[in-house]
């Protein structure tokens, strides 16, 4: 999912009506603003739902490192299903979902998710809702910069700039 918003941000919806059930935060994104999201949302009686395309958070400070060849790719990269597991212990549960979010209805509070493999619809109803897709690079407009510059967002980026420099 694409967005050009580098912030989190959350409905400001009061908790659900029924207190006996679990508040439901959908935290779409797997960048910093969203681990920290679900660092603080992992609490009892919340049940939280993690969206991204992306399996992994990817510590991008290290991404230079691992262009050059100080450290492997994998070692700036963390599983999600590892950091959603750990909140899972506090939280009434934690789950992580491999898919792009592509609609969100905030009058019924859901949000329409589609999986990379089959193209699978899923809607996700909430309670709150973190937005924390994070953003692309920016060109600046300068001309040509967008297709030859090389950046430093994605594990991908990394992997470019290492092949080179070989």
């Amino acid at each position: 999912s694409s967005s050009s918003s580098n912030s989190s941000s959350s409905s400001n919806s009061s908790s659900s009506s029924n207190s006996s059930e679990p508040e439901k935060i959908v935290i779409l994104g797997s960048g910093w603003a969203a681990l920290s999201a679900l660092r603080k949302c992992a609490s009892p009686d919340k049940s939280i739902v993690v969206v991204s395309p992306r399996p992994h958070f990817l510590y991008t400070p290290l991404l230079a490192s691992s262009s050059v060849g100080t450290i492997t790719l994998r070692s700036a990269c963390e599983p999600l299903r590892a950091l959603v597991e750990r909140a899972a212990e506090t939280a009434t549960s934690a789950t992580f979902v491999r898919a792009d979010a592509r609609e969100i209805d905030t009058v019924r509070k859901t949000v329409l998710a589609t999986t990379d493999s089959h193209r699978t619809r899923l809607e996700l109803s909430y309670d709150k809702l973190v937005i924390a897709v994070g953003s692309q690079p920016n060109t600046f407009n300068i001309p040509g910069s967008k297709d030859h510059a090389l950046f430093l967002k994605e594990a991908e980026d990394s992997a470019k700039l290492h092949a080179r420099l070989r």
